[in-house]
């Protein structure tokens, strides 16, 4: 599940009312807080969850607030996460023992967050490596 917020900032007085929708249907599980004053102004909250598959899958979330002095709606959608795959390059070389040294080296890639695996004939090895992660900006 995905919580989605709406917040009203600045009005008075403090009765607002939140809906949701969801592609143009109503949303009925959703939670409103009571309204919150700061100064002469009062601060309103929303919250809706919703299935992480309808999410990724870029569904139309839309919150509607109704104020007396005026309504107001906006639409709530996952940010866009551009991916980009790394271009790895390995070096290897010889040991004075006979063993072999090889390095790998990632770069041009997006998200930061990534995982290096190596594998031996389909195995995973990664266990049997020293790591040594660098990040660069």
């Amino acid at each position: 599940m995905v919580t989605l917020g709406c917040l009203a900032t600045g009005f008075n007085p403090p009765a607002v009312t939140f809906s949701w929708n969801k592609g143009g249907t109503a949303l009925t599980d959703f939670i409103q807080y009571p309204s919150v004053q700061k100064g002469n102004v009062y601060t309103g909250v929303s919250q809706v969850r919703v299935r992480k598959q309808d999410w990724d899958t870029q569904q139309n979330f839309q919150c509607v607030v109704n104020h007396a002095a005026g309504n107001a709606q906006t639409g709530c959608e996952p940010p866009l996460v551009f991916k980009r795959n790394p271009t790895p390059k390995v070096i290897s070389s010889p040991d004075e023992d006979g063993t072999y040294t090889a390095s790998c080296f990632a770069k041009e890639f997006a998200p930061k967050k990534h995982d290096i695996k190596w594998l031996k004939n389909g195995a995973d090895v990664t266990s049997k490596i020293d790591l040594i992660s660098t990040v660069s900006e």
